[in-house]
């Protein structure tokens, strides 16, 4: 039950080197190690945690003020300048109203999602037998798109357009310089249309402005969405593990911990340090460097997991680097342990799971941006119990 394989194969090695990739940089512990000019890359738990629960770190505002002021003197970016805004959070305080919104948003997910169906969808599968389908986008996307839709009011299918546009934004800034974020202005345009044509309600005298949903309600499905496939993926490759955590349900906390430390989607987390440097014991890292804090790396330190890349079921717990730290880090924490936990619980009831008869190039394709790894589209065998 190792991870070997999804890191030194499919997430191969990385010929870029200041540019980061989720799903092929090497997972590597060690000491921080400079990716390009004033860009740090920390990978130790402790490190990653220093850098992020510092308070004199930010996130990456550098980046923004350059986008601001090109806006100012071009123009003709004012959607991708708000949503880059929003996903950036360079305006971003600790406890602030945006954030408060998040919670409440998140709340709202949370207390919907005990009532989500997340069998029939799998039932449907394998109705007229054994059948072979996108674990993507019938067991995990599916279910999504009907929770958020139940949660918040919504039509699905807007929904989905405005989550599929948000993360195809996010990623299209990976990778794209400021002087073309007008190409993205109409897709941006079409997300804040978008917006505007939901009718959410909320409880008397609250009000959320609808720009504050993207990460909470969108973004941040994006890497839960992620994690659940590597786990079905992970369940498909070890059928005996299938039939263990089938028969022993008490196993199955212990297995979605594992799935947290090991098959957490975010990779990586960036951040600016403040104007003094930050001392890490044996580096000192400039002021106002942008630091990139390797999250998969810092779930397999050694200095606190033995035989870090296995699965086992009787590891001490130990705080994750999975959901961050400090002011900034994610607020989800909850509900993306009861997600996996009822998506995995309806699996194991429903159906059972294997890599494909005959495999094929592109059974199992993966994202290719910096921040996120996972797959696009994993295609499974699924077969009654």
């Amino acid at each position: 039950m190792r991870t070997s394989e999804i890191n030194s194969q499919a997430f191969g090695p990385s010929t870029i080197r200041e540019a980061a990739d989720a799903n092929r940089d090497p997972i590597l512990v060690g000491t921080p190690w400079r990716r390009g000019y004033g860009h740090w890359q920390v990978s130790r738990m402790r490190d990653v945690r220093a850098v992020l629960a510092h308070p004199g770190t930010t996130t990456d505002d550098l980046a923004f003020r350059v986008f601001s002021r090109f806006r100012e003197r071009h123009g003709g970016v004012d959607s991708i300048f708000r949503l880059s805004r929003q996903i950036s959070r360079a305006h971003r305080t600790p406890n602030d109203a945006e954030r408060m919104d998040a919670i409440t948003v998140t709340k709202r997910l949370l207390e919907c999602l005990p009532a989500q169906d997340f069998r029939s969808p799998l039932a449907a599968l394998v109705a007229s037998g054994e059948t072979e389908a996108d674990a993507m986008a019938m067991a995990v996307q599916k279910p999504i798109m009907e929770w958020r839709a139940a949660a918040l009011g919504i039509n699905a299918a807007l929904g989905q357009e405005i989550e599929t546009d948000s993360i195809d934004i996010l990623a299209s800034l990976d990778r794209t310089a400021i002087p073309d974020f007008i190409k993205l202005e109409p897709k941006a345009a079409r997300i804040m249309g978008n917006l505007s044509a939901m009718n959410v309600g909320w409880s008397a005298g609250q009000k959320i402005p609808l720009i504050h949903l993207i990460s909470p309600a969108f973004l941040a499905i994006e890497p839960l969405s992620k994690t659940s496939g590597l786990m079905l993926a992970h369940l498909a490759d070890n059928p005996d593990l299938q039939d263990t955590l089938r028969n022993r349900a008490e196993l199955r906390p212990a297995y979605l911990r594992e799935v947290e430390r090991l098959l957490g989607a975010v990779r990586y987390v960036a951040r600016q340090i403040g104007p003094a440097g930050l001392d890490l014991g044996d580096m000192h890292l400039p002021p106002h460097s942008l630091v990139s804090c390797d999250l998969a790396a810092a779930n397999r330190d050694p200095e606190l997991w033995q035989d870090p890349e296995a699965f086992r079921f009787d590891r001490a717990r130990l705080q994750t680097a999975t959901f961050s730290f400090g002011s900034l880090a994610c607020t989800g924490s909850q509900l993306s342990r009861l997600f996996l936990s009822t998506l995995l619980d309806a699996a194991l009831e429903t159906v059972r799971l294997a890599a494909p008869f005959t495999a094929k190039p592109d059974d199992r394709r993966f994202a290719r941006w910096s921040m996120i790894r996972g797959y696009e589209s994993c295609r499974l065998r699924f077969a009654a119990i």
